[in-house]
């Protein structure tokens, strides 16, 4: 079974491309939901990130308070960084893990193809298990005003999250396809038929 990495910056469209993999029978696991899901309980990951950041940041549900979460890890002292690193260092653990245990089971049912929809692919090293990363790419406009929409924030907030990530030239460089989503979706399924093409030779 072949593994894909699809990755880019937030609004960039990513779910479009997975809805196109999945009109080809291939299934994607959307590591954001599976990071949301694990810290709505009482989880290892939970425990650990409590453990960490301070009782604080635990929600009445058992799981963690995603505003508190931010703003403990988030703070705009010097120390900022390094609280940034250690979520990431804990929460990439738990959710690799989950993304491990999702591709085994899903080649025992003999699929030829996995795909791991990870925003962070790169920073959380993930990468490095893929037999072929696609980067998706939107323009700018687009991309806030998708995630406006999405995220119910301001644009000046969109245009902040974006100008916090990766840019374009990053994945462009990185990446092994590249597809540009700009709200041409037959042009998406083109573009997700010929990497197929490629990735099944």
């Amino acid at each position: 079974m072949k593994i894909i990495g699809l990755t880019g910056g937030s609004g960039s469209g990513k779910s479009i491309v997975a809805a196109a993999f999945a009109e080809h029978g291939i299934k994607t696991l959307d590591t954001d939901a599976v990071y949301h899901h694990m810290i709505s309980a009482n989880t290892p990951c939970t425990q650990e990130l409590i453990e960490s950041f301070g009782s604080s940041i635990a929600a009445l549900s058992g799981g963690i308070d995603r505003a508190a979460l931010r703003r403990a890890v988030l703070g705009d002292d010097a120390s900022a960084p390094q609280r940034l690193a250690l979520l990431n260092r804990i929460t990439h653990k738990y959710v690799l893990a989950e993304c491990e245990a999702w591709l085994i089971a899903l080649e025992r049912d003999g699929a030829a193809f996995g795909v791991i929809d990870a925003p962070q692919l790169y920073e959380s090293g993930f990468d490095a298990r893929c037999d072929a990363v696609i980067a998706v790419t939107a323009p700018q406009s687009l991309r806030v005003l998708r995630i406006m929409a999405r995220d119910a924030i301001t644009e000046e907030q969109a245009l902040q999250r974006i100008r916090a990530q990766r840019d374009d030239a990053f994945f462009k460089s990185h990446a092994d396809f590249l597809i540009v989503n700009d709200e041409n979706e037959e042009q998406v399924k083109k573009q997700v038929a010929e990497i197929l093409g490629i990735l099944s030779r």
